[in-house]
C-alpha cells in the first residue's frame, strides 16, 4: 500500500488506493487505519491520504546505513573493465579532496590515485567537481586561501581563471582535465549527488595523456552515467529542467 504513492502522485483517496492495491474497500479501510495509528500514513482534512513521518524516520535509518563506497565499486569496476583504466572514488575535505576508494586497471602502463592522498580543489577533475558543488561564497573562501595560503602545488590558478573554469564545470556537469596535476595525465570526473541533492562525492577516470583522444569521449560517457547511477541508488532524483 505504502508503495502506491509516488512522487507524481503523493495524495491518494481511499478508492484510489483500494484500485492500486486490488483490494475491496471495507479491507483498504482496515488497512489504512492501522497504518495512519502507525505514522506511515498520513489521514488529510479532505479523507484522502498521504505518507506519514514515519516514513520519513525509516528512510533516515536506512540511509545513515548507506556507505557511498559499497554503492560506488561495482560501478567503477564495470568502468575499470570496459577502459582497462584506473577509477577512482573521492570525497571532500576541507579545502582538499580525498582518495577514499580506487579499483586498477590491469595493463603495465596506467596511472594510479592512492587512497588517502589529499589534494587541493583546484587540482584535478574531482577537484574541481566537488569545489563546483559548493556555493559561491565558499568558492570565493577557497580562492582567498589559495591566494593568501596556497598550498605547494602548482598550477595555481587566478581568481578570475577559478571563477571560469567553475562555470565551465557547472554548465557540462563534468570535468575533463589534461596536463593538469601530472604532465602526461588525463582524466574526466563527475558528481555523485545524494538523496538531499548534495554532491557527496566525485566519480573519475585517470589515464595517460597519450591514450586519451582513443578513449576520452567513452571515458566521459561512462563517468557521467556511472556517477548518475550511483546517485540515483543513493535516492537522489534528477530533474528535468
Amino acid at each position: 500500500m505504502l508503495s502506491a504513492f509516488t512522487h507524481r502522485e503523493p495524495v491518494l483517496t481511499l478508492s484510489e488506493l483500494a484500485e492500486r492495491c486490488g483490494l475491496d474497500p471495507t479491507t483498504t479501510l482496515r488497512y489504512t487505519r492501522a497504518l495512519v495509528d502507525a505514522r506511515l500514513l498520513e489521514r488529510r482534512a479532505d479523507m484522502s491520504f498521504t505518507l506519514g513521518a514515519k516514513v520519513v524516520e525509516l528512510s533516515g535509518v536506512y540511509i545513515s546505513q548507506l556507505d557511498v563506497r559499497d554503492y560506488a565499486l561495482p560501478t567503477m569496476k564495470r568502468i575499470r573493465d570496459e577502459l582497462d583504466e584506473t577509477v577512482l572514488l573521492s570525497v571532500r575535505s576541507g579545502n582538499y579532496r580525498v582518495v577514499i576508494e580506487q579499483v586498477e586497471g590491469f595493463k603495465e602502463f596506467r596511472r594510479t590515485g592512492g587512497i588517502g592522498q589529499h589534494i587541493p580543489l583546484h587540482l584535478g577533475g574531482p577537484s574541481l567537481v566537488l569545489l563546483a558543488s559548493r556555493p559561491d561564497k565558499e568558492i570565493e573562501g577557497y580562492a582567498d586561501w589559495l591566494a593568501t595560503d596556497p598550498p605547494n602545488t602548482e598550477p595555481r590558478p587566478t581568481r578570475a581563471e577559478l571563477a571560469e573554469t567553475i562555470a565551465t564545470v557547472r554548465a557540462q556537469g563534468f570535468a575533463e582535465t589534461l596536463n593538469q596535476r601530472f604532465i602526461g595525465g588525463a582524466g574526466v570526473a563527475a558528481p555523485i549527488i545524494d538523496r538531499n541533492g548534495e554532491t557527496i562525492a566525485a566519480l573519475n577516470v585517470a589515464a595517460l595523456l597519450p591514450v586519451w583522444p582513443r578513449i576520452g569521449l567513452t571515458a566521459r560517457k561512462l563517468v557521467v552515467d556511472g556517477a548518475a547511477e550511483i546517485s540515483k541508488a543513493l535516492g537522489y532524483i534528477a530533474t528535468q529542467e
